[in-house]
């Protein structure tokens, strides 16, 4: 399927500068292949709960990992946005995502 978006691009290419006339295009007659539709298997419930109680304790890298985890998981926000942009108040978790886009929480 790459390969075909490869070549499509290319032809396109070659007759937007004028070295092929469009009716010439070998390309045009060609149809799309079917992509497979790809499905993420996700945790389930159980799965999810025996993550985060895998870290135990209260010292600092213990509950600094879980909460980062917790993160992850309840507000489903990106890596990025849990390192970079994420302001915490007494009440409210402002979080900066992709396209400018801020979140309250």
């Amino acid at each position: 399927m790459e390969i075909q978006k490869n070549i499509r691009s290319f032809f396109k290419f070659i007759v937007g500068e004028g070295y092929l006339a469009e009716k010439r295009n070998p390309v045009l007659g060609l149809k799309w292949m079917r992509e497979p539709k790809v499905l993420i298997k996700t945790f389930n419930d159980d799965e999810m709960k025996r993550l985060i109680n895998a870290f135990k304790g209260d010292f600092y890298l213990s509950m600094r990992n879980k909460l980062i985890l917790m993160f992850f998981v309840n507000l489903g926000i990106r890596n990025l946005e849990l390192c970079n942009s994420l302001d915490v108040g007494e009440s409210v978790i402002k979080i900066h995502g992709k396209g400018n886009k801020v979140w309250y929480r």
